[in-house]
């Protein structure tokens, strides 16, 4: 034997190199037969604009049907179809209203549509406009409350934030202690002192405030900061949707009467969904949830424990997906349901689109997807970014 493979080693190392490369070729024939099938059945889709490399990036724009992407220094408005409407020079961001940020030695400033200058390049940062107005922050830290035409409608030397609470309500915290806080109205200019006992504010999307205490959690203000007709104490409260809403409740907490041993890492929660009253009306089987999103066509999508449980408002469950993300940080998009589709990734990395029985009706073929807006979706595939037209399948 030793002999045989010493005078035919050559013949012996051809073959060997003629298998592998053999191998080679199968194993890369089939990835490219694979490779063809999956850009065959993703061309073979219903798209509004088909994936381009031509832009570097796509998103809805402030009307209906438009996208903006960006074009060099410019951005380009365009229509779903991607034929452009109109380009604003040397802008980067939208910020609603028609109304764009630019740069300028290294400082943002605003823009409208024809490329008018509304505010000069002079702050460190200018956020979106809500309700008509803005808030720029200045090379010192300082912040300011702008409206349409750059007029400065609020500023307070010693304010060190501005965070937009509801409608052209805005809570202002200062240099001042750490309780001085209160609240804006940017149409009457009416000021409210906001009470020591709470460290933050937001609207509770019902009329009230939802407000975090020092002691540590969450409440249930009135409009005069009185406690609502719910004392309980909530470690999470989510967005009200459909009359529901997600919370994590800490058990035997109320918000009125804290007890002095109360500690929000230790104490025990009771996670589910509360009504506008703050009853909870469907208890989840879990500690806390990875993302419970808000409900949208009578259903929500609730991701913990490997899985995604969609339940109806009476908490049945209408169907589980299995999950293998290997991103940690994937389901902190909200997924919710529009025209009885829902963008998901069971994995972090591909998205796909369900029905409303949990079946994939468009394959995850997607590195990324949007949300579904008047029957359309942003897919990134393979580097190129395209216009999903989801309305048929809706």
């Amino acid at each position: 034997m030793k002999i045989f493979i010493k005078n035919h080693l050559l013949i012996i190392i051809l073959i060997f190199f003629v298998g592998i490369s053999g191998l080679s070729a199968w194993a890369g024939c089939k990835t490219s037969t694979a490779y063809y099938e999956e850009r065959s059945s993703v061309m073979a889709l219903s798209w509004s604009l088909k994936p381009t490399k031509s832009y570097s990036d796509l998103y809805f724009g402030t009307a209906a049907g438009s996208f903006l992407t960006s074009k060099g220094d410019d951005l380009l408005l365009i229509d779903a179809a991607g034929k452009p409407i109109k380009r604003i020079k040397n802008a980067e961001y939208s910020l609603g209203d028609g109304l764009y940020e630019y740069t300028e030695n290294d400082q943002y400033g605003i823009k409208d549509e024809d490329g008018n200058i509304v505010v000069k390049a002079i702050y460190n940062n200018v956020e979106p406009f809500l309700s008509g107005y803005t808030i720029a922050t200045d090379s010192t830290g300082s912040p300011r409350l702008l409206d349409k035409k750059g007029h400065t409608i609020f500023y307070d030397k010693s304010a060190n934030e501005i965070i937009h609470v509801d409608g052209t309500t805005y809570l202002i915290k200062t240099n001042g202690t750490s309780t001085d806080m209160y609240l804006f109205d940017a149409v009457t200019g009416e000021k409210k002192k906001v009470p020591s006992t709470i460290s933050d504010l937001e609207s509770d999307d019902n009329g009230g405030y939802l407000a975090y205490l020092y002691e540590g959690g969450h409440c249930f203000l009135k409009d005069d900061f009185t406690l609502a007709e719910d004392t309980k104490l909530y470690k999470t409260v989510g967005e009200l949707s459909e009359g529901l809403r997600y919370a994590e409740i800490f058990e035997g907490q109320n918000a009125d009467k804290i007890s002095k041993d109360f500690d929000e890492n230790t104490t025990k929660t009771t996670c589910g969904y509360i009504d506008e009253k703050g009853k909870l009306i469907i208890k989840l089987p879990y500690y806390t949830t990875d993302r419970a999103n808000p409900f949208s066509e009578g259903k929500s999508l609730v991701y913990a424990n490997s899985e995604i449980r969609c339940i109806d408002k009476t908490g049945n469950i209408l169907f589980n997906l299995k999950t293998h993300y290997k991103n940690d940080y994937w389901f902190l998009y909200e997924t919710v349901f529009a025209g009885g589709l829902a963008p998901v990734t069971l994995d972090g990395v591909h998205y796909g689109f369900i029905n409303e029985r949990g079946k994939f009706v468009i394959a995850p073929y997607f590195t990324d997807a949007t949300e579904i807006e008047d029957g359309r979706s942003i897919v990134k595939y393979r580097d190129a970014y395209g216009i999903l037209n989801l309305k048929e399948a809706m």
